[in-house]
């Protein structure tokens, strides 16, 4: 009888852990990180030949506007309005790196590229280019990492503390840092 009930109990969990691990394979399968679409950012980058990125997120314009008017999937919105504070900004960060890449006693042996993108001042911008630094535009990436294929030394600006704060959150699932 209770050799019986042990046969019983041992298929019963044999059973239950088939299942689980069968449902798990299942979700793993379905569950791959991915970018839904790709966004409409404009930027700079000179990373080729580097060996760590500097990025920068500078409202190179002051807002935005929508690009549809359809109530189905939204879409990444246009910027507009030129801001030349904030393309001051941007000249100065490809200014500065390039100083420091011609000064051989700052960095002997390693030089440095950039990745910068217009955030237009807007929360969802500075979201959106956070999301592409680490996976970049393509749809499928399964692991996240630096969309250059460079080390991502860190990310300066976005202009504001509230783009700061919205692109800071991102960023830090993956200990990028983040001056602003």
């Amino acid at each position: 009888m209770k050799m019986a009930i042990r046969k019983k109990c041992l298929i019963l969990e044999l059973t239950v852990f088939l299942c689980v691990e069968l449902y798990a394979q299942y979700e793993d399968q379905n569950m791959t990180c991915r970018l839904m679409r790709k966004f409409n950012l404009t930027g700079y980058v000179e990373a080729e030949n580097h060996h760590f990125v500097i990025g920068g997120q500078f409202p190179v314009h002051y807002r935005t506007i929508p690009t549809s008017d359809s109530d189905e999937e939204p879409e990444s919105p246009m910027c507009e309005g030129f801001n030349f504070r904030g393309f001051r900004w941007m000249k100065t960060m490809i200014h500065t790196i390039k100083e420091i890449n011609e000064r051989k006693d700052i960095l002997p042996e390693h030089t440095l590229g950039y990745q910068i993108f217009d955030n237009c001042f807007s929360t969802t911008k500075a979201m959106e280019s956070s999301m592409v630094f680490l996976t970049g535009q393509d749809e499928y990436k399964p692991k996240w990492r630096n969309s250059t294929g460079k080390y991502l030394i860190g990310i300066i600006g976005a202009g504001g503390s509230t783009m700061s704060l919205a692109g800071a959150r991102i960023l830090l699932l993956n200990d990028v840092v983040q001056e602003s």
